[in-house]
């Protein structure tokens, strides 16, 4: 029973986190950009709809992008907001600080 889903499975091509993050970054724009999850994984099925969450939340934790939602789960659930912070990808402003940090060391 589960061996057709496996088959679909391992069709898909692999996830690419840094592909779903540009993307994530095209469609907020400009820094200070903001928009709901819900508007940008409008119309697209749920394996894709979760990409874009996954990357989404990577980007938060980078510091890429804030998170923010409707108080309380139910109202939150279609509510989650993504605003942009930087369009520079995180591994370049690592880079950036660190060459800094050994610079003035």
């Amino acid at each position: 029973m589960i061996r057709p889903e496996l088959v679909l499975q391992e069709q898909r091509p692999p996830l690419d986190i840094h592909e779903f993050g540009d993307r994530i970054v095209v469609a907020l724009g400009a820094v200070g950009g903001r928009r709901t999850l819900s508007s940008i994984v409008h119309g697209l099925d749920n394996m894709e709809a979760c990409k874009f969450l996954l990357a989404s939340l990577q980007l938060a934790n980078d510091y890429t992008v804030e998170v923010d939602s409707a108080a309380g789960l139910e109202d939150s659930l279609d509510t989650m907001g993504l605003t942009l912070l930087s369009t520079v990808r995180a591994t370049d402003r690592f880079k950036t600080s660190a060459v800094f940090d050994l610079n003035t060391a």
